[in-house]
């Protein structure tokens, strides 16, 4: 920023700044996966609640799986829009998805109950911490072109 005759004036920011803020396809795909993940994980969770009778303390798994899905569905939306600690929350909450799915559906091997969800989550986890995984590096960039725009007096809104 520059004086002229005391009015202040802005520098136009780089298109590459303002084209590094956008999210970028990983991200994109990576947020829309774990979203995805996080729906048919609290499906599991509510379908195996409404469908078991639990007379110990293995109804703390599915009633653990509801809120880890909520939460992974919530990560997934800002995912897509490339934020960092999506990405790195994206990722944690894919492998506690895929530990509490995998001991629940074990578990509930052992009663004689099984889901076509339960296959679907586990696989999805993979995937989806996977995917995760692969987006931190780009949502980082996003995040550092998006504080650096935002240093300059621009919100992109995304």
């Amino acid at each position: 920023m520059q004086a002229v005759y005391g009015t202040p004036t802005f520098s136009a920011p780089a298109d590459a700044e303002i084209s590094a803020a956008t999210p970028p396809l990983v991200a994109v795909v990576a947020g829309r996966v774990v979203l995805a993940l996080g729906v048919f994980t609290v499906l599991y969770g509510a379908q195996s609640l409404a469908n078991l009778r639990f007379f110990s303390w293995y109804w703390l798994l599915p009633a653990l799986i509801v809120p880890v899905g909520a939460s992974t569905a919530a990560t997934g939306w800002k995912l897509s829009r490339a934020r960092g600690w999506a990405a790195v929350t994206g990722f944690v909450l894919s492998a506690a998805t895929a530990l509490i799915t995998a001991v629940f559906t074990l578990l509930s091997f052992t009663w004689g109950y099984f889901s076509l969800l339960s296959p679907i989550v586990g696989m999805a986890s993979v995937v989806a911490g996977l995917l995760a995984a692969l987006s931190i590096g780009a949502c980082q960039r996003a995040d550092r072109a998006r504080a650096a725009l935002a240093g300059q007096g621009f919100e992109l809104g995304v």
